[in-house]
């Protein structure tokens, strides 16, 4: 599993995010409650969570928001 190189975290704006590699970052998926950045091979980047203290542990999630954590490595 991948282990977040830095984690930012947000107090005023309620969002933290997860770097997980230094790639830049070529493109960014919303999903509503998170924004994940990828690379151009498709890794993911960076994970941002929005509104991190008010997301209720049963919010649905989308079908691209199952990130495959081995192609992080």
């Amino acid at each position: 599993m991948a282990v977040p190189r830095k984690v930012t975290i947000d107090q005023e704006a309620d969002a933290g995010y997860l770097t997980l590699t230094d790639a830049p970052v070529e493109r960014t998926v919303d999903h509503g409650t998170f924004i994940i950045d990828y690379s151009a091979d498709g890794r993911p980047v960076g994970v941002e969570a929005l509104r991190r203290g008010r997301v209720p542990p049963e919010a649905p999630r989308t079908p691209e928001a199952d990130v495959d954590v081995a192609r992080c490595r």
